[in-house]
């Protein structure tokens, strides 16, 4: 390079210099342009490097600051649902196990003590795995931290130390009734988490609380001299918005210039900070702005000095070149290439272009299939939201992985539930709804179904799942779990041909297509179960429509009783009418016996005016009108009557005594004050031979009082089944919360004895929570159709012990046998231990055989058989007199019924147990 600069000013200075002359000014003038060509180019380099550093520097913190965040949030989240599992179990489950928190404290070691408190502040329940120190404050009523919690709000404290100088922090939950769970949270824990974060050489992360104190470093130093940038100027407005990121440059607590980004911790008001030194960060921009203006400054001053010579076929025509070759890149042309003349600066400058042309043009094609993949994710996430059907959503899914991987074989998507089914399949022809082959245990599909993670195999013939098969085919599969949380739905499976490698971007490509097959495959259950509880909701409002109907039948039959006493009370209304009619002459005593009845008695014209010929006084106590007003108002009558009521008894009567001479009714009316009164209208036509013809003569009783009374006792009913269906509903809920603790409980066991004691107990706490259920559900809440109930009992405990997959079979006989709860539940729980015992021991090393249950009703005793053809009860052994809690248990219920028992042992075991009813 020296040599060439010194031949190059050699030359140049072998013409006499004019300033003058054309070469001069052209030569000074290229100088000029190339000068201020290359420092633009030059800057607009160093500017995008530094742009691209700074966004991948961004984005590198940016994720480091989440996957931080979403760390730390996951571990205090797993002490909070800790928490919130014991605020859960509740004062009596807390004081009378009070092993169950030392049990919880054993399992999360980040826990260094926990204390159940009741709304008073009173310690109820309490453990700890140093010296207590929560369960010995006297202060705790006004405790910041427990005041919070009581607010139901979650508290998180800052960082504290113990008597022995362990580092701790305070964390209180809300717990139903008003109490509060509160936990002293172990920080080194928190430490050695935020201490295995690492990005870049020199990256640090600490975590900070709304109040600026740093609660987490990667230097516990940090930490423990309680260190807080509350008086930091962007930190201290970055802690202000717990929801968001915040990227800022800035100098740190040591006054070195650093980029930080922060990120809020879901869950709590902390945030997460990741710090870089600035030299580190912007390292690769220094180099590049030297390289760039020392080469830029040689490559213009060589140029300049050789330039004059050959200014067009070296200077002036690649410059244009590489000018027009800007352009087209400029305005998004990333296919176009400059041409390279000479391997000079020029060149290099075009050969440098087209370098970061190339990498710009494969970072376009690399956006654009993100692009397209996000938008097929976009466009099955439509689909999601649009069609509840799963087998089109299922059928988008598949077509969009053939499109992004054209060379599969084949794709498949099972559903798991305990075990797989076939939901989908696509292949490169182009067929549908055909499954390569079943699904066998212990191979690819089940193993991610019951592992929860993906398995890669880039060649079946090396892989150990494929050891031990006789496959012929060599190819690669890979299979994906679709998961809702950690609850694996379904697996996705796709194949090639040929062995090969899959790609990690292929490979998050499947994962991102499985969660959208496993969001649509929740949906569908989602709105299976919606279904049902909308048929379930069908079924209870038919079951209210039919208690309507019985209390409606009931009052009727009131109100028949009634009518009957009023119909006594006519005739001898109409008695005393024949009796007046009669003795004319003993009308005025007949007036005054009417005027004191307890009721209006009329006499109307049978015409279209209806108008009265007499009325008795007590319409006044009735209606509020006294008998002129009645008398000189022809329609009085139809106006007082219930606009409701009016046509229908308008057209009722006149047909009525058109016909039958009688006529009964019951509405409404309205008195002078405008309220309602019911009354009761009892009308006959008087005959010809006694009076004139075309008169009716009727009696109106005020039954408003029976009315309300009738009203208020269908109230009443309906208030009382609503309470019972209530009653019977909590205790099958309560009764289901037990059995799932009794299951929760048991998944910390691992005693085989003690998990089979868990069984016997949820099984028997669900044959009595299955009683309730059947009365909730029961249209006689009294009592219970013992045989349905019992198909549904055998079913559950073949079902819990899985005897359907051992090849023992069912029969149930049962006839239409009603019980009442009182001897349901014993009924039940006696059925529950038996089948239990032949499950157990009845058929075992995989015995085939039948279990029979028996119910018969002869009169008013119950028959109830269960047998077995199994391997028989033990001779040596006495079921009235043993150790064993299950038959102790039948005995008690048999005598609590007040039946008898017989054991039969010969060809298998049979029980027969008779009661009365």
């Amino acid at each position: 390079m020296n040599q060439l600069i010194s031949a190059a000013i050699t030359k140049g200075l072998s013409f006499k210099i004019d300033p003058s002359s054309l070469r001069w000014r052209l030569t000074s003038f290229l100088g000029l342009v190339l000068l201020v060509t290359f420092l633009v180019i030059g800057a607009g380099v160093v500017t995008f490097v530094h742009n691209t550093e700074v966004a991948a520097w961004r984005g590198r913190q940016s994720e480091a600051a989440r996957n931080a965040a979403n760390t730390v949030g996951a571990f205090i989240r797993r002490a909070a649902d800790t928490l919130s599992l014991i605020g859960l179990l509740g004062r009596d489950e807390l004081t009378s196990k009070p092993q169950l928190l030392g049990q919880v404290l054993e399992q999360n070691p980040a826990l260094q003590e926990v204390v159940y408190l009741d709304a008073q502040g009173r310690v109820l329940a309490s453990g700890s795995q140093d010296q207590p120190l929560l369960a010995n404050l006297f202060t705790i009523p006004q405790s910041q931290w427990f005041l919070t919690a009581k607010q139901g709000q979650n508290y998180y404290g800052s960082l504290q130390t113990s008597a022995d100088d362990a580092p701790y922090l305070m964390l209180a939950l809300p717990a139903p009734d008003g109490a509060v769970v509160a936990a002293r949270l172990r920080m080194t824990v928190l430490w050695n988490v935020v201490s295995d974060i690492h990005f870049g050489e020199s990256g640090r992360v600490y975590i900070a609380n709304r109040e600026g104190q740093i609660i987490a470093h990667t230097d516990p130093q940090v930490v423990l001299a309680r260190t807080s940038f509350a008086d930091h100027t962007y930190l201290a407005q970055s802690l202000q918005n717990t929801t968001s990121e915040w990227y800022g440059e800035y100098q740190d607590l040591q006054g070195n210039p650093v980029v930080g980004v922060t990120a809020p911790v879901p869950g709590t008001d902390w945030v997460v900070v990741t710090e870089l030194p600035q030299r580190e960060a912007f390292a690769a921009s220094r180099s590049a702005f030297l390289v760039m203006g020392g080469s830029l400054l040689l490559f213009g001053l060589l140029l300049t000095m050789v330039g004059g010579r050959y200014p067009n076929r070296t200077i002036f025509r690649p410059l244009e070149e590489l000018r027009d070759g800007s352009e087209r890149i400029g305005e998004g042309d990333l296919s176009y290439r400059i041409k390279i003349a000479h391997q000079d600066e020029v060149g290099q400058v075009a050969k440098a272009f087209n370098n970061m042309t190339a990498r710009l043009h494969e970072q376009r094609l690399a956006l654009e299939q993100q692009n397209a993949q996000l938008e097929a994710i976009y466009q099955i996430g439509l689909s999601l939201t649009s069609n509840l059907e799963v087998k089109t959503v299922l059928d988008l899914i598949l077509g969009s992985t053939f499109k992004f991987l054209p060379q599969l074989k084949d794709a498949h998507i099972f559903l798991y539930q305990e075990r797989l089914t076939f939901a989908a399949s696509l292949w490169s022809d182009g067929r549908k709804d055909y499954m390569a082959a079943e699904p066998r245990a212990g191979g690819l599909t089940y193993t991610v179904a019951e592992q929860g993670e993906t398995i890669v195999i880039p060649d079946t013939r090396t892989h150990p799942l494929y050891a031990h098969t006789t496959m012929a085919w060599s190819g690669a599969l890979a299979g994906i779990p679709l998961k809702i949380g950690t609850r694996v739905v379904g697996v996705m499976t796709v194949a090639y041909e040929h062995p090969f490698t899959f790609t990690e971007t292929e490979l998050r490509l499947l994962r991102l297509l499985g969660d959208q097959a496993a969001i649509a495959i929740e949906n569908a259950y989602l709105y299976e179960q919606v279904q049902q509880e909308l048929t379930e909701r069908k079924q209870v409002q038919e079951a209210l429509h039919q208690l309507n109907e019985e209390l409606e039948r009931r009052v009727a039959e009131r109100t028949a009783e009634v009518a009957d006493v009023n119909d006594n009370l006519l005739a001898e209304i109409l008695e005393r009418q024949r009796v007046e009619a009669a003795l004319r002459k003993s009308e005025l005593k007949y007036r005054l016996l009417v005027e004191q009845m307890p009721a209006v008695t009329y006499i109307a014209k049978l015409d279209e005016t209806g108008s009265s010929v007499y009325v008795s006084s007590q319409i006044k106590n009735l209606l509020g009108y006294s008998a002129e007003e009645w008398m000189a108002d022809p329609q009085l009558w139809f106006n007082l009557v219930h606009p409701d009521d009016r046509d229908s008894i308008i057209r009722e009567s006149q047909a009525a005594l058109a016909t039958d001479r009688t006529y009964r009714a019951e509405y409404r009316m309205f008195n002078r004050e405008g309220q309602v009164v019911w009354v009761q209208d009892q009308t006959v036509v008087l005959p010809d031979e006694a009076v004139q013809s075309g008169l009716t003569q009727g009696v109106l009783f005020d039954i408003t009082a029976r009315k309300r009374a009738e009203e208020q006792l269908k109230t009443s009913l309906h208030e009382k089944e609503i309470l019972l269906k209530e009653i019977h509903h909590r205790v099958k809920n309560n009764m289901q919360v037990i059995s799932s603790l009794l299951n929760l409980q048991s998944n910390y066991v691992s005693d085989t004895q003690a998990l089979e004691i868990f069984q016997e107990s949820q099984n028997r706490v669900r044959s009595m929570a299955l009683i309730h259920e059947k009365l909730y559900r029961s249209k006689n809440l009294a009592e219970i159709d013992l045989g349905e109930y019992v198909n549904d009992l055998v079913i559950y405990l073949f079902r819990s012990y899985k005897a359907y997959g051992k090849g023992i079979t069912l029969k149930i006989q049962a006839d239409d046998v009603h019980l009442g709860i009182d001897a349901a539940v014993p009924c039940g729980l006696i059925i529950n231990e038996l089948i239990s015992n032949a499950l157990k021991h009845a058929f075992p090393h995989n015995y085939q055989g039948e279990i029979r249950v028996e119910l018969q009703k002869n009169q008013q005793q119950i028959s109830l058989c269960v047998s077995d053809d199994g391997i028989g009860f033990p001779t040596d052994l006495d079921f009235q007199n043993t150790n064993s809690l299950g038959l102790q248990l039948v005995n008690t219920l048999v005598g609590q019924l007040d039946g008898t028992i017989e054991l039969q042992n010969g060809s298998g075991t049979t029980f027969k147990i008779n009661f009365a009813i």
